[in-house]
């Protein structure tokens, strides 16, 4: 039997229907289906705000709701060419390259959301979404097997690897200024050469040159006090310094100001480190 929409049940409809989930609405109207309530608002002309459809979009692949629940991808920890064969695999990537190369034009006011400001803009990720996409990420590792996990660890490794050597090939003015030093006293060197998990700047034998910018690694001349990001460098200075030392190499570091404020003072330094190899 079909219910007729009271004016009390359209004027709750016209004060909630925006702001209320599609579970909200059928909590809210207990006696109705979700698809009479829809219809109505349609025909109201109410529509949803932009946090409410993200979160009814979130709701319909969350838990069993999901295609996938339960189950795992038969495409997991395998290549293009172990999955979709060598042929097939080549014409994927070839897709994948054109498609990327053609996003790049989608710059400027040619981009869809050019002039338009993101729903998630100046908010943050609530504690119960991060610890839902934690304990996803630990059932993913634990799901692997022995060979699945070595094999996507050390592929990880390898692109953080291959993403750290990319921006350590720029110079900065303060490497620059070394590199001419050593040219200078025709020392002979190896430069950004990784040894372990670091990358080193100059490498002279078993003598290791660091090249320290004042701000990111806070010179103590200049910062009492560190800030986040000084920190974390600063624990990972100590780190590199006592796993350098404890691989018999000695390591003298030369700070920005005194490489841009005390050339001659630099100079002594790096030939007393070069002829005696004290660690400085």
């Amino acid at each position: 039997m079909k219910i007729k929409w009271t004016n009390n049940d359209i004027d709750k409809l016209i004060n909630n229907f925006s702001n209320s989930t599609d579970i909200e609405l059928i909590d809210l109207f207990n006696n109705r289906t979700l698809e009479s309530i829809k219809v109505k608002a349609k025909r109201l002309k109410l529509h949803r705000n932009k946090d409410i459809q993200f979160k009814n979009r979130k709701n319909s692949h969350i838990g069993n709701k999901n295609g996938m629940y339960g189950r795992k991808s038969d495409k997991l920890g395998k290549t293009y060419e172990e999955y979709y064969g060598k042929e097939k695999s080549g014409t994927i990537k070839n897709k994948l390259s054109v498609k990327k190369k053609d996003n790049r034009n989608y710059v400027g006011n040619k981009n869809g959301m050019y002039g338009k400001i993101p729903y998630n803009k100046g908010k943050t990720t609530s504690n119960d979404i991060k610890n839902k996409i934690s304990v996803g990420i630990k059932r993913y590792w634990n799901n692997l097997t022995e060979v699945e996990y070595n094999k996507r660890k050390n592929k990880l490794r390898e692109d953080w690897i291959k993403k750290r050597n990319k921006y350590s090939e720029i110079d900065t003015i303060p490497e620059k200024i070394t590199e001419n030093l050593l040219i200078e006293l025709n020392i002979q060197y190896i430069k950004k050469k990784n040894i372990g998990y670091y990358n080193c700047d100059f490498i002279i034998d078993n003598k290791i040159i660091e090249v320290q910018g004042d701000y990111w690694h806070a010179n103590p001349i200049m910062y009492e006090n560190h800030d986040k990001i000084q920190e974390k460098n600063y624990k990972r200075d100590k780190r590199k310094l006592k796993y350098l030392n404890n691989n018999g190499y000695y390591v003298l570091l030369l700070w920005e100001y005194d490489l841009k404020n005390n050339i001659d003072y630099c100079r002594l330094k790096l030939k007393k480190f070069i002829k005696n190899g004290n660690i400085i």
